[in-house]
């Protein structure tokens, strides 16, 4: 089990996969995918990212991604998923997100052993999800 403050990576518990939000359109994505080379994320999100509709805010996206075995509770593309994912929660920038009130938005998600305890905000459930189930 990780010390207090460390998570062991993603649980994978699939709530970050089956609700994800972006600000993105699927207009916008199909036009990123196919007019800006190199763009993996828009790629990766157009062939296997399902949109769900827009937000109750206005503000954004939802999707559900086809690559997430709910069953088996596991990402069937781990080693080939895309930088978006890859980033996720934290996007590059941990302590500055951390800073700014920001982490996973699943309250039961791993990552925040990632935050300190004195920063994580109340809505955070307790226990996080043990991550001593962890299989790929």
């Amino acid at each position: 089990m990780a010390d207090e403050g460390q998570s062991l990576g993603c649980a994978k518990c699939g709530e970050c996969c089956t609700d994800i939000r972006i600000l993105s359109s699927p207009e916008r994505i199909v036009q990123a995918a196919t007019e800006e080379e190199g763009n993996e994320d828009a790629v990766w999100i157009m062939a296997h990212w399902d949109p769900n509709g827009r937000s109750p805010t206005g503000k954004g996206w939802h999707y559900t991604c086809r690559r997430y075995d709910p069953v088996h509770q596991l990402c069937t593309a781990w080693d080939d998923r895309p930088p978006v994912c890859r980033r996720f929660p934290f996007y590059g920038d941990k302590d500055a997100m951390i800073e700014r009130g920001g982490g996973p938005r699943e309250n039961r998600c791993s990552y925040w052993l990632d935050v300190p305890a004195d920063k994580r905000p109340a809505r955070v459930d307790h226990p996080l999800i043990p991550l001593t189930v962890i299989t790929r």
